[in-house]
């Protein structure tokens, strides 16, 4: 709204609403709750002498085994064609993989063996797997480790999963790993217990709030643009991003999403980098909300890819704050695929 032509269309044109029940993404909140521990955790730290357990057979079979990722997932792909079974202390997890993976696997073995040899390699294989996580386990206590050879997949009651890309050959096979509630919860508390170990301590909360976007004004305009009736295009693109502030800091940089008629925010990699208020002018901060955060939240959101369920309803209502002072409330428009505000 530099000129007058401009701030006319701006006022003769017709905002849409903003909803976001429509427009944000859905996240299940196993997913949020994991978020900032299994699912950010290095599982191969646990057992790290997994790999080197190989490296005999491999060497014997003049064969290239190569770990190319290893990642922690909620919801392993169903339908596998061969599927293994094991337990940790009791509780089943399951070895399985496709078609694909057991042809390559079996025949690094046996090369043009039949059906019922690829069969018993891939026992074989299954029961090695199994062997070398018992033997590789640094956990803080002791695990027993088994082969399951008469339970079923069926027995294991999905909690999450480990994805392992092995590059065989220059070949790259998936194997999946179901695990069940206790070894997901288990890996979890470990994840974060390390993590906070590492951390610089904070032993008070802090206030997180959400801004959406901001706007540059002169001081002198301010009560004509938190006016009851006036709407402010924001001049940027609408959009799920968002900037976090930490007790009035800009903290990091995120993305909404919605969760349990919430919304929840996803920290991203590399924060945007805020240009500084231009002299003579006032920053305008349209902000979703703010809420208390526990110190020990503040440390597991410093990962990239961590997620928090905030307490905030999803609502196109926000406030409008300057200087850490709430002066208005605003509803969310959108104007030319920007993001704009109706002062209520």
């Amino acid at each position: 709204m530099e000129n007058n032509e401009e701030s006319s269309e701006f006022k003769e044109s017709v905002l849409e609403p903003w909803v976001p029940e429509k427009l944000l993404r859905q996240v299940d909140s196993s997913i949020v709750h994991y978020s900032r521990g299994y699912l950010r955790s290095h599982p191969e730290r646990w057992f790290p002498g997994f790999s080197s357990d190989w490296l005999p057979l491999s060497h014997s079979l003049g064969v290239e085994l190569k770990a190319v990722e290893i990642k922690p997932i909620i919801g392993v792909p169903r339908g596998q064609e061969f599927g293994y079974v094991g337990s940790i202390d009791d509780e089943p997890f399951a070895i399985i993989y496709d078609d694909t993976t057991a042809h390559v696997l079996a025949d690094v073995l046996i090369p043009n063996g039949g059906h019922k040899s690829h069969r018993i390699v891939l026992n074989y294989l299954a029961r090695r797997l199994v062997h070398s996580l018992a033997g590789s386990w640094s956990g803080s206590s002791s695990a027993v480790v088994r082969f399951e050879p008469n339970l079923p997949t069926t027995a294991i009651r999905e909690a999450g999963g480990v994805k392992l890309v092995v590059s065989v050959n220059g070949s790259q096979v998936i194997i999946w790993f179901v695990l069940g509630k206790i070894m997901v919860e288990r890996f979890d508390g470990l994840w974060r217990r390390q993590l906070l170990s590492h951390s610089k301590k904070r032993d008070h909360e802090g206030t997180l709030a959400i801004e959406l976007a901001n706007l540059n004004i002169p001081p002198t305009f301010l009560g004509q643009y938190v006016k009851q009736g006036n709407n402010v295009d924001l001049e940027v693109p609408a959009s799920d991003l968002v900037n976090l502030y930490l007790d009035g800091k800009h903290w990091s940089s995120a993305r909404l999403f919605q969760v349990d008629s919430n919304f929840g925010l996803e920290i991203l990699a590399t924060p945007n980098i805020l240009p500084k208020t231009p002299e003579g002018t006032t920053s305008l901060s349209v902000q979703i909300g703010s809420m208390s955060i526990e110190p020990h939240l503040i440390t597991e959101l410093t990962q990239p890819g961590a997620m928090l369920a905030t307490s905030i309803n999803l609502s196109d209502q926000v406030e409008i704050v300057v200087r850490g002072e709430k002066v208005a409330a605003a509803l969310v428009r959108l104007f030319q695929n920007n993001f704009a505000f109706e002062v209520i």
